[in-house]
């Protein structure tokens, strides 16, 4: 496997016009080492031709960028209120446990000064409850997710022989209850109306 090198990009000095070089996000080799052999490897890319039968329908050229921009940022879908109003009860459900309160609100560097450098998706119940309302949670498994990695998240930052360790241990195994019965329910009504 080639070890491959970052691109460094030209780019003018504003003061003397002077080339001033910069490290790129891509890397490739550079050109300059490329041997006549591996240069004539690369071909061109072919023009690409529909497959559809009706062409009536004009086509507006793609762009890598174009492309690339909607694989990763995929618009929320929008906020599902039946969703929303179940899903807040199975919220309300994992809140009121009785180590409900110190997961409640995101963790701030007052409380913890390094918190943030060693946990890098802090995620709480608050944070929960404003990403299903904006519709960024929109299934139960999204849900759960951000559940359990609330939890990772405190059991990881917190020494397995401290109080808030095990306080996240336990809700999080009476929270894996309520979820479990929630999705076998939400299975169960989806099965009946098919």
């Amino acid at each position: 496997m080639d070890v491959e090198e970052p691109v460094v990009l030209q780019e003018p000095d504003k003061a003397n016009e002077k080339p001033q070089q910069r490290e790129g996000k891509r890397k490739i080799p550079d050109s300059d080492n490329l041997e006549e052999s591996q240069r004539e490897k690369k071909r061109p890319r072919e023009e690409s031709t529909s497959t559809d039968v009706d062409e009536q329908t004009p086509r507006k050229p793609s762009t890598a960028n174009s492309e690339l921009a909607s694989h990763h940022q995929t618009p929320p879908s929008v906020p599902n209120k039946r969703f929303q109003t179940v899903i807040g009860m199975l919220h309300s459900q994992i809140s009121q446990h009785r180590n409900g309160n110190i997961f409640h609100n995101p963790i701030k560097n007052s409380e913890a000064p390094d918190y943030h450098d060693i946990i890098k998706r802090p995620m709480d119940l608050k944070t929960i409850k404003a990403r299903v309302k904006d519709g960024i949670i929109s299934n139960s498994l999204e849900f759960q997710r951000d559940v359990y990695l609330m939890f990772a998240n405190a059991m990881m930052y917190n020494r397995p022989t401290s109080d808030i360790y095990h306080m996240a241990e336990e809700m999080m195994a009476e929270s894996e209850m309520h979820i479990n019965t929630f999705r076998q329910t939400e299975g169960f009504i989806r099965s009946t109306r098919s």
